[in-house]
């Protein structure tokens, strides 16, 4: 999307403004988000708005992204550029609908694929626990490519869970994804069971939160944790991983990845743990991962 940006914006701003471009820009729905610099005239941002506009006969609003995504919520702040004021837009990706507000619940189309290569990985039976659900993505697209499973989804911000309601809704799955408010610890002391595999994607923040997956996990069973991680690209995902194994014996690595590239040396990472040292069912999981992927995997 950088080069696509950089291509369109030929003629309207400087070679020196177009370089300066960071990120490209994301699709959304009907909605696109771009990334500006900080110092660029806000006659210039309108400029690129409207260019967006009337380049891409589906959009109905620009917004501008003037900070990262953080906090617990995992939120940023926007600034509309060009177009209709309202944040609501309605996504689609791999046969599911997803209604997201881009200024008050976290989304990203950048991960489709991981979500996909996640869905993919579930076996009928499993019981899932999504500790941070946010619209709903991970967990619906699980419930519409799995016929016997059951989503636990927890999320903390009540926008984000009040879409999760109504994409649940649309998707019809509510016999499958199973919505929780609040505090995702506080939701795994009310289980009496042990999870198949659980998700972690707030890689802020998804470390302090590993104490509780380790004791829901079940033996044999995946957690697919994010983290954001700073250093050298092909070192990241080893190190990241060895962090947590000082911590935590009991897990093994059945595959690691970087995901997106958030900025300079900075990399969203996706590691596979495997509870337990169960040798073989990390070769199965594993070579089951390569199968779909074309990756190699650890022995």
């Amino acid at each position: 999307m950088t080069k696509l940006l950089r291509e369109m914006l030929q003629g309207i701003l400087s070679r020196e403004e177009i370089e300066g471009l960071a990120g490209g820009f994301d699709l959304i729905g009907d909605i696109a988000v771009v990334k500006l610099p900080e110092d660029m005239e806000p006659e210039k941002r309108k400029m690129i708005g409207d260019m967006l506009i009337s380049k891409i006969p589906r959009l109905k609003a620009v917004w501008n992204q003037i900070s990262p995504f953080e906090g617990t919520y995992r939120l940023r702040k926007v600034e509309l550029i060009a177009g209709k004021e309202d944040s609501i837009t309605e996504y689609k990706e791999h046969g599911i609908r997803l209604f997201v507000d881009i200024r008050r619940s976290y989304f990203s189309p950048r991960l489709s694929e991981e979500r996909l290569r996640v869905a993919r990985l579930v076996n009928e039976g499993e019981k899932i626990f999504n500790m941070f659900s946010g619209v709903g993505s991970y967990s619906i697209l699980i419930a519409k490519r799995v016929k016997n499973v059951k989503v636990y989804s927890s999320e903390i911000n009540e926008d984000a869970y009040r879409l999760m309601l109504k994409n649940i809704a649309v998707n019809k799955v509510q016999d499958k994804v199973f919505p929780l408010l609040g505090d995702c610890r506080e939701h795994a002391r009310d289980f009496d069971f042990k999870f198949d595999r659980i998700i972690m994607s707030l890689p802020e923040e998804a470390a302090s939160y590993l104490p509780t997956a380790s004791e829901i996990i079940r033996e044999g069973g995946t957690v697919h944790f994010y983290s954001m991680v700073k250093g050298d690209k092909k070192k990241v995902t080893s190190e990241e991983f060895q962090r947590i194994k000082e911590k935590y014996k009991d897990f093994e690595l059945g595959s690691a990845r970087i995901v997106t590239e958030a900025g300079p040396r900075i990399y969203e990472v996706a590691l596979d743990l495997l509870a337990h040292d169960k040798r073989s069912f990390l070769h199965e999981e594993a070579k089951r991962e390569a199968t779909l992927t074309g990756s190699g995997y650890l022995p």
